[in-house]
């Protein structure tokens, strides 16, 4: 049986998912044009997840280990910011895997955990 990833572990692979899959390091796709029909704003939604992904590679390189709330807030807003991105036609390089499936995955050596106070059976 495959041993589960640690929090640790499970933030680091996390993080190498969202640099591959989204275009955080191609500034030349947005500009703003005077048709104004984006839907939100790309540029600040990468900027956004460009943020936390400079405060959590930091974090990690200190030793500081994210809670399960941190790793599932971190994903949910990697996977909606790729939803946006479609949204505006622009392609991603895969999606940002945040669905039941890998939270388990992440914590499946745990029985009982408790996300945002709702109770999270895995």
């Amino acid at each position: 049986m495959e041993r589960k990833p640690d929090r640790m572990t499970a933030m680091k692979q996390l993080l190498e998912q969202v640099k591959t899959s989204l275009p955080l390091d191609q500034p030349g796709i947005f500009s703003c044009g005077p048709s104004n029909n984006c839907v939100g704003c790309p540029k600040k939604l990468l900027d956004l997840v460009d943020a936390e992904v400079s405060y959590w590679d930091a974090a990690v390189a200190q030793g500081v280990i994210p809670s399960f709330g941190d790793i599932s807030r971190f994903g949910k807003l990697c996977h909606n910011v790729s939803r946006g991105l479609k949204r505006n036609n622009i392609q991603t390089l895969g999606p940002v895997d945040l669905s039941r499936l890998f939270l388990q995955r992440i914590v499946g050596h745990y029985s009982h955990l408790q996300l945002r106070g709702r109770d999270f059976e895995v």
